[in-house]
């Protein structure tokens, strides 16, 4: 029954969320910081008439992927389609790269959106109605750090008489506009000189500005200035080499490249030159290579740091070889630095999975690798003191003294048996995020919160609880009914208590925890293993340090009446714990999704019933009125399992509600939610939760007590970052979710406070929140580039476009002030 309950919590926090098979999908897809496309140039294909396929591929500003040649690190994309029996299909063709500097390197790629296409042709013959055309693409995008990507698309496009252009057209000719023609390739000459290339470029050739891009590897230093000069009619372009070599070296193989020469592609056929070039009489341009935002200090160190009350001005991995650890020809990129707007914590690339964290633990830093295990094991411990898991608290103390019954080594095997559920389950919970990231999905902690169907089943689940401990029926495995009437419980039923306290301790990030879970986003598999293990260790320290103390354990409270009394007061928290999760599917689902829930819970009551008032009658299961009953209870819980299924589907129906807003927390009109999800919940695929919403008044502001103007909050998205930071404002953000305890307790504890909101106003901090409740690509990929895995997640940015700063996850108003500069 465990086993069945636990693979049960495993399958419904993910149904929602994974991949839907590894089929390909048409239409666009976000994988991390790129959006993937297969596109065509026509809208009908002709038999035997040449069309294009393309792999649009749309980065997050500052991303970008690879060209053919990568540069000192990196991999190209890979684009491979396939189509009807009998299809023809061309090379890649690859666009004029950019050069992108990260410290002493830099890499050939492509920022901003780039379609890279292929010529196929259909076979003339082909008589079978419309073309299924599907490719598996594969490439690396990268910033400070590198995440390999992947994605199975398809296309279907009608076959006819006539070839049609389609809407893609124009952007298939901007993309073939900068690509090479090898029929035009012209000869120029190579000529190296210890650690110096000069090409002398095609006589005639008379242009102003000129960068070299060569086919092969290991011989120019990507990240060097080129410079174009002149002498007398004779142009050259100098490039800096990586090893000295003897005059006159002959070009490396491929002997080729491509100069991109005031805006125009032109390939270069490289031969040695016969003697050393003419002396430059005149500079006509000089080229560097395009550099990232400059690294501005925080991620993972500066985080911890901070939570420990140290400086957080220098940390991390300043200094880190961007090209440690690099494999197999794929890069490594660690963070120098680290951004306050990039990735924190160490990424490596390459590997056979291809997936996000299919790095080596070659390429790792172990000092920021024990400091994520040593934050791990801390905000486990912490963990026990979050709001969230107070309602097994009471459970947990009520376990121990029934099960020891004066025994200390009863005592101690159960005490044992709860800290392998706690362990258990976070790698569990381990196991399925790697899992579900091989496949491509990104996700963060408390992910399977953002199901409305898990949701239901832990509020179902807590109800259950609760009816056991006022007595309604009897179970010695069920975590809320921790004895039966005549004897202790087994082990088992520590060991689901032990579960059950980590599936309630998911809606709630403890310090040190946001860091720690953050850096598993580009960890290999069994460092993100390693992490949630270490999480699971310190929740479970206390009862492990009581399982090794006789003198604790005989310190427990002994059995006794006061036992039935204080399990039967424990019902209550349960209920509570199931009211607020009713809350948060009302605010994914809307009021037909509780009406559901409810109907369920009423089920689940009469399953309850059902079995009590077996259990009291003492006959046998086999008896006719028990079959009768049992039939009963069966139907109810068929009847219960359709609720469900119609809870999941409204997941993705837009929820208007007159109620209170989980971006706010206040009243707001029906017509405000604009069909863009709960307002200020956005369904998946929106802008921060709120691209179609209106939730809260956009800049309008309250009076407080004191006359000064509070400021109101308004939906985060990254385009209105991007305008605020532009005009030089201050920004506070807060990434939350209505199914985080920890984010519900600072909102109202601390944002809400009139001080904080009076403070907000006078310093005219535009107040933005991000909410969470439903899973949000865009929400996701902001988490993961401040090295988070989920919320909360408090960001402020100063003044004058300065990097924004990382507050811890558990606030308070001194710490606000102290982010605004007020004393």
């Amino acid at each position: 029954m465990l086993a069945g309950w636990l693979l049960l919590w495993l399958f419904v926090g993910v149904q929602d969320l994974a991949a839907q098979g590894a089929a390909a999908r048409p239409g666009p897809q976000r994988v991390d910081r790129v959006e993937v496309e297969l596109i065509a140039d026509v809208g009908q294909v002709r038999p035997g008439v040449p069309f294009r396929l393309g792999l649009r591929l749309n980065h997050d500003p500052h991303w970008h992927t690879y060209w053919r040649v990568p540069g000192d690190s990196g991999l190209p994309t890979q684009f491979d389609p396939t189509g009807p029996v009998g299809t023809r299909l061309g090379e890649i063709a690859w666009p004029a790269p950019g050069r992108y500097a990260i410290g002493p390197y830099a890499n050939f790629g492509y920022e901003g959106e780039v379609v890279l296409s292929r010529e196929v042709t259909l076979p003339a013959e082909h008589a079978g109605g419309p073309a299924r055309f599907d490719v598996h693409a594969q490439w690396l995008v990268c910033r400070d750090v590198c995440i390999p990507g992947e994605a199975k698309l398809t296309l279907t496009l009608p076959v006819g008489a006539a070839a049609v252009a389609g809407p893609f057209a124009p952007r298939f000719a901007a993309s073939l506009a900068t690509v090479p023609d090898p029929a035009a390739a012209q000869d120029a000459r190579w000529w190296q000189a210890g650690k110096r290339a000069v090409i002398e470029l095609p006589a005639g050739l008379d242009v102003q500005r000129a960068e070299f891009f060569p086919y092969f590897e290991g011989v120019v230093r990507p990240v060097a200035t080129q410079t174009l000069a002149s002498s007398g009619q004779q142009l050259t372009l100098s490039l800096d080499t990586i090893e000295s070599m003897t005059d006159g070296s002959p070009p490396p193989a491929p002997a080729a490249g491509l100069l991109v020469a005031d805006g125009r592609s032109i390939e270069l056929r490289l031969s040695a030159a016969t003697a050393a070039p003419p002396a430059a009489t005149r500079t006509v341009a000089e080229v560097d290579a395009l550099r990232a935002p400059a690294a501005t200090g925080g991620g993972f160190g500066s985080t911890l740091s901070g939570l420990l009350g140290g400086s957080s001005g220098s940390s991390g991995r300043a200094g880190t070889d961007p090209l440690a650890g690099r494999a197999g020809g794929a890069g490594a990129v660690g963070v120098s630095g680290s951004s306050g707007e990039g990735i924190a914590g160490p990424a490596a690339v390459g590997g056979s999975l291809g997936g996000p964290g299919a790095a080596s633990l070659a390429g790792l830093d172990p000092v920021t690798l024990v400091a994520a295990l040593g934050g791990a094991f801390l905000g486990g411990l912490l963990l026990n003191l979050m709001p969230c898991v107070f309602p097994v608290i009471g459970l947990k103390l009520l376990s121990f003294a029934q099960a020891g019954h004066g025994d200390p080594r009863a005592a101690r095997r159960h005490a044992l048996a709860f800290g392998a559920g706690v362990i258990g389950s976070f790698a569990a919970l381990g196991l399925v995020m790697v899992a579900l990231r091989l496949l491509g999905e990104r996700l963060g902690w408390g992910f399977q919160l953002q199901s409305p169907v898990f949701v239901a089943l832990m509020a179902l689940l807590f109800v259950a609880i609760a009816l056991n401990l006022f007595g309604v029926f009897e179970t010695g495995l069920a975590a809320g009914r921790l004895v039966p009437a005549s004897q202790g419980p087994g082990s088992g039923s520590s060991f689901a208590a032990g579960v059950i306290a980590v599936l309630v301790a998911t809606p709630c990030t403890a310090p040190f925890m946001g860091s720690a879970v953050g850096y598993t986003l580009a960890a290999p598999p069994l460092v993100t293993l390693l992490v949630f293990m270490m999480l699971g260790v310190g929740m479970a320290l206390p009862y492990l340090v009581l399982a090794g103390s006789n003198g604790l354990i005989r310190r427990l409270p002994k059995p006794g009446p006061w036992l039935v009394t204080f399990r039967q007061f424990l019902a209550f928290p349960m209920l509570a714990t199931a009211a607020w999760l009713a809350w948060v599917l009302t605010l994914q689902t809307g009021a037909d999704g509780l009406l559901r829930l409810l109907a369920a819970a009423i089920l689940v009551g009469f399953i309850a019933w059902v079995m009590g008032r077996g259990q009291r009658a003492g006959r046998p299961a086999t008896s006719p009125g028990r079959m009768a009953w049992g039939v009963l209870a069966l139907i109810a819980a068929a009847a219960g399992l359709v609720m469900l299924m119609q809870i999941r589907s409204l997941a993705g129906v837009p929820v208007a509600m007159a109620g209170s807003s989980p971006v706010d927390g206040r009243s707001a009109p029906a017509s405000q939610s604009g069909g863009g999800g709960v307002v200020g919940a956005g369904a998946p695929g929106s802008s921060g939760g709120a691209a179609g919403s209106t939730a809260g008044v956009r800049g309008a502001l309250v009076s407080g007590s004191d006359g000064v103007a509070a400021a109101e909050w308004e939906p985060w998205s990254p385009e209105r970052v991007a305008e605020a930071r532009r005009a030089g404002r201050r920004i506070f953000v807060d990434f939350t979710a209505a199914w985080c305890i920890s984010c519900q307790a600072n909102k109202k504890l601390v944002l809400e406070r009139e001080s904080v909101r009076a403070a907000f106003s006078r310093r005219d901090v535009l107040l933005l929140r991000a909410d969470w409740t439903r899973a949000d690509p865009r929400i996701t990929a902001e988490l993961a580039r401040f090295g988070r895995n989920g919320v909360p997640l408090y960001l402020y940015y100063p003044e004058g476009g300065a990097a924004p700063v990382l507050l811890p996850e558990l606030l308070t108003p001194g710490i606000v002030f102290a982010a605004l500069g007020i004393d």
